[in-house]
């Protein structure tokens, strides 16, 4: 229907979005979205495929997600105990 706003539901979570393990690097990409325009985002994945459908689930309705060089920042340890 014109002017109706279509929502779509957001997945998120472990293996959904993000990855918790510690041989992830990080893909950065460029994401088109129909109501807020172009995003660039870095995330930390295994591959690119995988980055690709967590940027997917968190971007439900991307039109375009395009992959591009990312920075080359590294994860930094943390202090757990």
């Amino acid at each position: 229907m014109p002017g109706e706003l279509l929502l779509m539901e957001v997945v998120q979570g472990e293996g959904r979005t993000r990855t918790s393990d510690p041989r992830a690097t990080l893909h950065g990409f460029r994401i088109k979205t129909a109501g807020s325009g172009i995003i660039t985002e870095q995330i930390r994945a295994l591959d690119l495929k995988q980055a690709e459908q967590f940027l997917r689930n968190r971007y439900p309705g991307a039109t375009s997600i395009q992959a591009i060089k990312a920075s080359a920042k590294k994860r930094r340890p943390t202090n757990d105990g």
